[in-house]
C-alpha cells in the first residue's frame, strides 16, 4: 500500500513532498527531455574552448583566431584581431569578477574559491602548484577546483545565457517573479560526461570546512568502481554542495554517508537525511531542487527502511568507439587530443588495409578516413566499408585535403570535412553521424 500526502513547507509557494513507501519520482525528468523551465540552449561552448581562451589571455594573436572568439557575438562582430582580442579579454576577466557576486545560486565561500582560482590560475599566471599552496589545498584539489571554476565560468559565457552583474547592478524581480527562478531561466549549461565518485568527492571537499566548524562529517561510502554519467558537471556539485551545507547546518554533530548505486543505465546518489519539515535551513534544500528541476536532473526524495533519503538519478553514459585511418601519426595524435573529454573513444587502425576487420573486430560506432594515403587509396578503404556487411552501417567521415565530398558521399561517406580540421567540427560531424544512424535504429540513447 501506498501512502501520499503533500505538504507544503513553511515559506514555500512551490515545494511540495510525497513520501510513498516506496521510491516515487517527484522532481524533474532524465536529461534529454524538456523539464519546466525549457529546453537547455542550442550552444556549444564547452570548457575546452574556454580553458584555451584563458591560457591565451595576454596573447593577443591567437587570442583572436581562438574558437570562443567565434561563438561570443561581442568578439565575433569584431574584424579587427587585437580589438576583437581586447573585447574577448574584456568578456573573459568580467565574467570572472562576476563570479564574487556568487551566479548559479553558489555559496559565497563556493563562488570565492571558484573566483580565486580563475584569477590565481589565468590572470595572474601562476602554475597549478603555486595555485595550490596559496590557497593552502593539495594540487589534486587545485586542479578539480580550477576545471569546476572552467565549467562555471564555461556556463556563463553561453552566448544565449543573460550577462550575471555585480549585487549592485541587479533590478529587483518583476513582481510574481523571483530571484532563482530568473537565474535558472538564464542557465547555458551542456550535458557531457562526468566521472560521479571524483564530483562528489569534490563536493564533499568544498563543505569540509563547515563541516569542521559543525562538529559533523560527510563522506562517501565504500564504492567498488566509479561511473560516469551524463549531467552538468557544474550545476550538479553545486546541487550537491547545497544540500550538503543544508545538512551540516541543519543537523550539528552528524555524520553524512554518501552512497553511489549503479544499475544498467542509471547510477543513483543517496543522501541520508531527516524529515525535510524539521531542517533548519530547508531554503538551500528547496533551491538544490528548484536548481535540480530546472536543469531535467531527476531528484527523489523518499522514505525507506532507515529514513528519508534523497536520490539523484544520473544516466550513465559510455564512451563511442570511432576508428581513425589516417597514415600521418600527427594527424592521429590531433584527432586523439580532439576526442579527449568527449563520449569519443578513439581507435587508431594500425593499416588501412585493416579497416574493416578492425572496425568491426572493435564494434566502432563510426570512422574518420584519411583519402591521401602512402599505401592504399581512401577512396578504396571507404569503398571496402560500404562492401562489407559487417560494416556497411557503420557511418564515415572523411578527413581529407581532397575537397571532393560529391565523391565522397557518392561512395557513401555520412560526412565529408576538408582540412584543416577544427575539434568543433569534428566533433559536431561524429555527433550528427551517430545521431542520424541512432534515429534509423529507433535508439535516442545519446546525450544532448
Amino acid at each position: 500500500m501506498l501512502i501520499n500526502y503533500k505538504a507544503q513547507l513553511a515559506g514555500s509557494r512551490w515545494f511540495w513532498l510525497t513520501y510513498p513507501c516506496q521510491i516515487s519520482a517527484v522532481f524533474g525528468q532524465p536529461i534529454g527531455q524538456e523539464g519546466s523551465q525549457g529546453k537547455m540552449p542550442g550552444s556549444v561552448i564547452t570548457p575546452y574552448q574556454v580553458r584555451e581562451a584563458l591560457s591565451l589571455l595576454y596573447v593577443p594573436g591567437k587570442l583572436a583566431d581562438c574558437e570562443l572568439a567565434s561563438l561570443l557575438p561581442e568578439a565575433r562582430a569584431i574584424g579587427d584581431p587585437l580589438a576583437r582580442a581586447q573585447a574577448l579579454r574584456s568578456r573573459l576577466l568580467d565574467a570572472i569578477s562576476s563570479l564574487r557576486s556568487s551566479p548559479l545560486g553558489l555559496l559565497p565561500a563556493s563562488a570565492s574559491r571558484a573566483y580565486e582560482c580563475l584569477r590565481l590560475r589565468y590572470v595572474s599566471g601562476f602554475s597549478v602548484p603555486e595555485v595550490a599552496r596559496k590557497l593552502a589545498v593539495s594540487e589534486r584539489q587545485a586542479y578539480r577546483d580550477i576545471r569546476f571554476a572552467e565549467e562555471l565560468l564555461c556556463s556563463l559565457l553561453q552566448p544565449d545565457a543573460a550577462t550575471f552583474l555585480s549585487e549592485e547592478q541587479i533590478s529587483p524581480p518583476a513582481q510574481g517573479t523571483d530571484a532563482l527562478s530568473e537565474e535558472l531561466r538564464a542557465l547555458g549549461c551542456k550535458a557531457e560526461v562526468v566521472h560521479l565518485a571524483e564530483l562528489v568527492r569534490s563536493a564533499i571537499a568544498t563543505v569540509s570546512p563547515l563541516a569542521d566548524k559543525q562538529g559533523g562529517c560527510v563522506q562517501l561510502a565504500p564504492i567498488r568502481r566509479d561511473v560516469a554519467v551524463v549531467t552538468t558537471a557544474a550545476v550538479l556539485r553545486e546541487i550537491l554542495v547545497q544540500v550538503l551545507s543544508c545538512l551540516l547546518q541543519s543537523a550539528p554533530g552528524e555524520t553524512i554517508t554518501m552512497a553511489l548505486q549503479a544499475d544498467a543505465r542509471t547510477a543513483t546518489i543517496v543522501i541520508p537525511m531527516k524529515d525535510p519539515r524539521e531542517l533548519s535551513r530547508r531554503d538551500l534544500l528547496q533551491a538544490a531542487l528548484k536548481v535540480a528541476e530546472s536543469q531535467s536532473i531527476r531528484c527523489e526524495l523518499a522514505t525507506t527502511s532507515l529514513g528519508v533519503a534523497l536520490y539523484v538519478r544520473l544516466p550513465l553514459a559510455r564512451r563511442r568507439k570511432v576508428a581513425i585511418v589516417e597514415d600521418n601519426p600527427g594527424a592521429c595524435s590531433l584527432y586523439e587530443r580532439y576526442l579527449a573529454n568527449s563520449e569519443w573513444e578513439p581507435i587508431v587502425v594500425p593499416h588501412p588495409r585493416l579497416t574493416v576487420d578492425t572496425v568491426a573486430a572493435r564494434q566502432a560506432e563510426a570512422v574518420i578516413l584519411d583519402i591521401m594515403m602512402a599505401e592504399t587509396d581512401g577512396w578504396d578503404v571507404l569503398q571496402a566499408l560500404k562492401l562489407s556487411p559487417r560494416t556497411r552501417a557503420v557511418p564515415v567521415v572523411v578527413c581529407s585535403v581532397v575537397n571532393d565530398p560529391e565523391l565522397g558521399f557518392a561512395l557513401g561517406a555520412a560526412a565529408y570535412l576538408t582540412k584543416p580540421i577544427s575539434r568543433r567540427d569534428l566533433l559536431k560531424a561524429l555527433r550528427q553521424v551517430a545521431l542520424q544512424r541512432m534515429t534509423a535504429a529507433g535508439d535516442a540513447s545519446m546525450p544532448e
